[in-house]
């Protein structure tokens, strides 16, 4: 028990501590240590948004460089633009000869220098290549064939993509390129490692493709009679996508290397078909939306992330173990559709609370201090307020006559 009239106590007051209250001693006490224990801080996840700036609508981030510092993506008009770190929001130009100007980005290069996608043309929607140097050029002009490009390389000289029902290769040097040449199966080339020598896609199931084996496909998992909407990794190692369950629309996601072979990684609960988006470098992490069938028939995109250390998450469960999730964004609201190199930026759209479309830059790299003082102020003002209001109810019922106690 602590002596407060003692005379070393006593003696470093100029009053006496017996004309205070002992817990308020006592709270001003707690109040000193938690204010530097407090006087840290606690992470906080940095994000970034582009909402309706610079002329956009609604704008959708659609793709992200390695880095994760360059985003690109459409608005609700097809207006086509990217985010630098120093240059702001940039639209990207028409077509020329283009009567609405219609842009819709698909992908971006590792440095974001280079930008692919399909913008509105003279015979219709073309396949466009857009790079700082060339503008925007279309791939295929003056065609009357269907061109969907669907993934560009790291140095932006490689187009992978459907065209005419068939997976198609696509260089700056040689132009197209079928990857599945004689054959009269549908086949489509859906992503591509950083060098260009890996591409993935879907056959009869998934399939991964290089120069020397030409199309392999991967086969299904147990009780699947199907897979494919395949995505690599940068160093084209790691593959994963969608495995369909026999007899049914519902899907589970699956991650496929060398060593393992196709892997079964299940689904969000609750969900239904599931979808892989992106792959960092290293293969360690997917992210992609699954379905949840509303009541009503609708369909409600749930934002995912699988990690090899945490397993299936809801992104919100995802940033809840990574310093909660950021003021501003609505997790679960949000459509993710690319993450960096690193694995540490993620980039997506989201719906807010009034309804509008905005895209977001979240940065796990960049974690932002938040001052922890007030909290425990606020605690320890409390204890105090509380503390003086029983000694005026006791000094209330001193004076009280003895008969009405």
């Amino acid at each position: 028990m602590i002596d407060f009239n003692s005379p070393w106590i006593a003696g470093s007051f100029p009053f006496r501590v017996s004309n205070l209250g002992r817990l308020e001693i006592l709270c001003a006490g707690c109040l000193c240590l938690l204010v530097l224990v407090g006087a840290g801080s606690v992470s906080a996840l940095s994000i970034r948004f582009v909402g309706d700036e610079n002329g956009l609508v609604g704008p959708q981030a659609l793709a992200i460089a390695a880095s994760g510092d360059v985003i690109a993506g459409s608005d609700l008009f097809l207006t086509g633009w990217r985010s630098t770190p120093n240059g702001g929001i940039e639209i990207l130009p028409s077509l020329p000869g283009s009567s609405n100007g219609g842009v819709l980005v698909e992908d971006a290069s590792a440095d974001g220098a280079v930008l692919i996608g399909q913008a509105s043309g003279n015979s219709g929607f073309e396949a466009f290549r857009w790079s700082e140097t060339t503008g925007i050029v279309s791939i295929d002009p003056g065609s009357n064939t269907t061109v969907v490009p669907r993934a560009v390389s790291g140095d932006g000289s490689i187009i992978v993509g459907v065209r005419d029902s068939s997976a198609f290769r696509w260089t700056v040097a040689g132009g197209f390129e079928s990857l599945d040449p004689g054959s009269t199966s549908f086949s489509s080339a859906s992503d591509i490692s950083a060098d260009g020598k890996v591409i993935v896609g879907t056959r009869s199931t998934a399939f991964r493709w290089t120069a020397s084996t030409g199309i392999v496909e991967l086969g299904a998992l147990a009780g699947t009679d199907g897979s494919g909407d395949a995505v690599v990794s940068e160093n084209g190692l790691v593959i994963a996508g969608a495995a369909r369950e026999t007899g049914s629309q519902s899907s589970v996601l699956f991650r496929w290397t060398a060593q393992t072979g196709m892997v079964g990684l299940g689904r969000p609960a609750g969900t239904d078909a599931i979808t892989a988006v992106d792959i960092p470098s290293d293969g360690s992490t997917i992210i992609g939306r699954a379905d949840l069938i509303l009541p009503g028939g609708g369909i409600f995109d749930v934002p995912f992330v699988w990690s090899q250390a945490h397993d299936m998450q809801t992104l919100a469960e995802y940033l809840d173990i990574r310093g909660g999730i950021p003021i501003g964004l609505a997790a679960d609201r949000a459509t993710l559709t690319g993450i960096s190199e690193d694995g540490l930026v993620l980039v997506g759209y989201e719906v807010d609370t009034q309804g509008l479309i905005r895209s977001f830059i979240l940065d796990l790299r960049t974690p932002v201090s938040t001052h922890r003082v007030w909290p425990y102020l606020a605690i320890a003002l409390g204890m105090v307020a509380l503390d003086a209001i029983r000694r005026m109810g006791n000094r209330s019922a001193r004076i009280l006559p003895s008969w009405s106690r």
